[in-house]
């Protein structure tokens, strides 16, 4: 894994990268997270190969990468900054939350082309789907997308 840079001034925890690390630690993320689809959904679950949750399954997806995140939907989607709930400004490893404007109940990986990996609760494991498939209950409640990965210019100091 590239080295990587928490920076305050982009929000909390964002990690900011070069160009080429960004991209390659969205292929990172996406490579872990489709690595769990089949898992069955347990909730409290944060067991690789075995049962997850949603935020059990980014927690473990994040700190693979040596990117640790904090246990609940919605303590996580409190990190990273705040990104327009559009596919086409999404990107690869974004975090998508669902819930209510006082707490986040659910949480996923934005996967690219208008499709997201989370651990379903309906079909009981984690999958990659499209976002018209989370059914109208779950966007309706679809609250915002968070950026944990950005990319900045090279700091000097870590050259």
């Amino acid at each position: 894994v590239s080295r990587y840079v928490l920076k305050e001034h982009l929000g909390p925890l964002v990690f900011a990268l070069s160009t080429f690390d960004e991209m390659t630690m969205r292929d990172s993320v996406l490579t872990m997270a489709r690595s769990q689809i089949g898992t069955r959904y347990r909730l409290g679950a944060e067991a690789p190969g075995k049962a997850f949750d949603c935020s059990g399954l980014i927690r473990y997806v994040m700190t693979a990468l040596r990117l640790e995140l904090p246990r609940t939907a919605d303590e996580q989607s409190k990190l990273g900054r705040e990104v327009a709930r559009d596919t086409t400004q999404l990107r690869p490893g974004d975090l998508l939350t669902f819930g209510t404007k006082r707490r986040i109940t659910h949480i996923g990986i934005y996967a690219g082309n208008g499709r997201v990996i989370h651990a379903s609760t309906s079909r009981r494991s984690v999958i990659e789907t499209s976002l018209a498939s989370l059914g109208p209950s779950l966007l309706r409640n679809w609250r915002s997308a968070r950026r944990l990965i950005d990319t900045v210019d090279p700091i000097p100091e870590l050259q």
